[in-house]
């Protein structure tokens, strides 16, 4: 049975790799909601690999200078709030959902749609002024 799943997962990556790279909000509406899925799974998953490089790379070189608060609130908060606390199918229904309340920001990349909604879903996100246009 797992293999099969597996086989399926694999398949629909091989086929939909080239359509997974930098696009919008509006192409990430066409897709199967299957594929939705592993789309912000994906984005997730970067997002956890960012952090745990960023934290590793400081271990190794203190001297780093990234703004520990500012990073927090762009992508740590967003990897603890999720990762292993929500599941796949909540994770892309949050996105599917600010993706259809915010049609003003289909024309966008779908990556920054995903941080978008995963930062409104998680109460403790902290938005750098920067980002705010103050």
């Amino acid at each position: 049975m797992w293999l099969r799943v597996w086989c399926g997962i694999l398949i629909g990556i091989l086929l939909f790799a080239g359509e997974a790279v930098a696009f919008t909000g509006n192409e990430y509406r066409g897709l199967p909601e299957g594929v939705r899925m592993f789309y912000v799974i994906g984005v997730l998953d970067g997002f956890g690999e960012t952090d745990a490089f960023i934290k590793a790379w400081r271990q190794k070189d203190p001297t780093l200078q990234i703004d520990p608060i500012m990073w927090e609130g762009l992508i740590g908060n967003i990897v603890r709030c999720t990762v292993g606390k929500m599941p796949f199918g909540q994770l892309r229904a949050i996105v599917d959902k600010y993706v259809a309340d915010h049609p003003a920001e289909w024309h966008k990349e779908m990556s920054m749609l995903v941080w978008s909604a995963m930062q409104a879903a998680c109460p403790n996100t902290v938005i750098p002024d920067f980002f705010k246009g103050k």
